[in-house]
């Protein structure tokens, strides 16, 4: 190996080794609080003190504001070493930027960090987000949560209208229930007066039994007199059932292959030991039976069963397979066809490529002839000019 590979090698190694250190140490630089939400008044002074979550005790960092308001920002220190603490002091002017959300970050960054000539810039913020009241009477739905849940469980839903206007408000919310975007049931909530600048919490229990297992959308709207604030999310109900979605089909006669069946859980719960048994048939009867070793399901996720299957004593065919999943008191059943195939021969054979090795060769030679002919039918020209 030349030099200048060695060196190209070193480099590359380097460079990763850099590039890998860069991206786990992102997640040693942080602020907390991450978020913080005030709502706007005239020359209102309010302080927040930030946590530096850092692993580098030598490194140097710089805070700074970015965003709406950041001219407002004072710190008591901008350069610190390591991890601590820094206080960021805010003065809101007299008059707002605008109306309704205003996003104020606080942001440390890296100074000068350099590993032999190449160098990164980490730079993490946390956001403060002033709320500028709108004129006159304004609302939002600031939080909409809904838990997954399974059959006939009760649904936990939480819902947070908030007055954004300088003017108390008078709202009646109601929620809407979708499955494939087909109103199936629609519940009201109670009017609730809230002063300027506050917010209320709904907190319900939804009886669920009328609900089959399956995805819902769920649609919350606050009327407040000028308007309606609505915000939709989705949630699941999940009932005790994995479903096979795929597996192998094709398996090749007189050897040991590998088999998969792919998997996908409807269960709003982990399911422990789940495992599948495999039965092949002819007409006289069952002539193959596996097992694949069992496995955890996390709640709502797919995996994939692994086995082999022993087709060494199996003829050429199609074969009607019986799949039967176990897990927990249930079980799952699927009735496929696998195929037994011959053994493809490799395109790749020895006298393949000695057929390749011949046929470049020759038109290798061809082209190398004709240049040649070209170059002396030049010469020859020139001679009889």
């Amino acid at each position: 190996m030349g030099m200048k590979v060695k060196k190209s090698l070193i480099l590359f190694c380097f460079v990763s080794l850099f590039i890998i250190f860069s991206y786990s140490s992102v997640f040693a630089l942080g602020l907390a609080p991450a978020k913080r939400e005030v709502n706007f008044e005239p020359g209102y002074k309010f302080a927040v003190t930030y946590i530096i979550l850092t692993k580098d005790s030598n490194q140097d960092y710089e805070v700074y504001a970015e965003g709406f308001y950041k001219d407002y920002v004072k710190f008591d220190q901008t350069i610190f070493t390591g991890s601590g603490s820094v206080t960021a002091y805010v003065t809101l002017p007299e008059k707002p930027i605008k109306y309704g959300p205003n996003n104020l970050y606080i942001r440390i960054k890296e100074i000068n960090k350099e590993i032999r000539g190449v160098s990164t810039i980490l730079d993490v913020g946390a956001l403060i987000r002033v709320h500028v009241p709108y004129p006159g009477k304004y609302a939002e739905i600031s939080k909409l949560r809904v838990q997954n849940v399974n059959e006939n469980e009760p649904i936990n839903l939480e819902l947070v209208v908030s007055s954004r206007g300088d003017e108390n408000i008078t709202v009646n919310p109601w929620l809407e229930f979708y499955s494939d975007n087909e109103l199936i049931d629609t519940i009201e909530l109670s009017e609730q007066l809230i002063p300027a600048k506050m917010e209320y919490i709904y907190e319900e229990k939804i009886d669920s039994t009328s609900y089959p297992s399956g995805i819902y959308n769920i649609t919350a709207y606050a009327d407040y007199g000028p308007g309606t604030a609505n915000r939709t999310i989705p949630f699941r109900i999940g009932t005790l059932f994995v479903d096979i979605i795929n597996y192998t089909e094709e398996v090749v006669a007189g050897k040991i292959n590998p088999f998969e069946i792919e998997i996908e859980s409807k269960w709003n719960s982990d399911i422990d030991k789940i495992y599948a048994l495999v039965e092949l048939k002819n007409q006289t009867g069952k002539v193959l039976e596996f097992k694949t070793p069992p496995t955890d399901l996390k709640k709502w996720e797919s995996d994939t069963l692994k086995a082999y299957l022993n087709a060494e004593n199996l003829n050429v065919g199609e074969y009607e397979t019986d799949l039967t999943l176990f897990y927990e008191d249930a079980t799952t059943k699927k009735q496929a066809t696998i195929k037994i195939i011959k053994a493809r021969g490799s395109f790749y054979t020895t006298t393949t490529f000695k057929v390749i090795i011949i046929a470049g060769g020759s038109v290798l030679l061809i082209i190398i002839l004709l240049i040649i002919y070209l170059i002396f039918r030049k010469r020859f020209r020139k001679k009889q000019k």
